[in-house]
């Protein structure tokens, strides 16, 4: 069963499955959401009201989702590549087949790195 998380605003409601969520990213006081199907909903928190509210919202569940420097909260699930000479994550979607490609600092990198070999 899929677990579900509402972003509201205050004339919307959106509720989306965790699983649909790719990645988070931040502009100042805005965050957007990029979903597996290729559309996104931006929202006026910054990226660190939206890593709270996710622990709040999911609990447990929260632990999809890695905070990667200062610019994206990425869910694991999606990882596709880390290439630490381009200093670059790849996320991938099967549907549609999608790269999204991010530029991260080289700590970011190697904590996300250290994350995924852990688990």
């Amino acid at each position: 069963m899929n677990k579900f998380i509402s972003f509201n605003t205050r004339n919307d409601l959106y509720r989306v499955a965790i699983d649909r969520i790719v990645f988070f990213s931040s502009d100042k006081n805005y965050t957007t959401v990029q979903l597996s199907n290729g559309k996104t909903l931006v929202f006026t928190l910054s990226l660190q009201k939206m890593q709270d509210y996710l622990v709040e919202s999911l609990g447990e569940d929260a632990r999809t989702f890695a905070r990667v420097g200062k610019s994206y909260i990425v869910n694991l699930s999606y990882i596709y590549h880390i290439d630490h000479t381009k200093h670059k994550l790849v996320l991938y979607t099967d549907s549609p087949s999608t790269e999204y490609s991010l530029t991260l600092s080289v700590d970011a990198l190697r904590n996300l790195h250290n994350l995924m070999v852990r688990k």
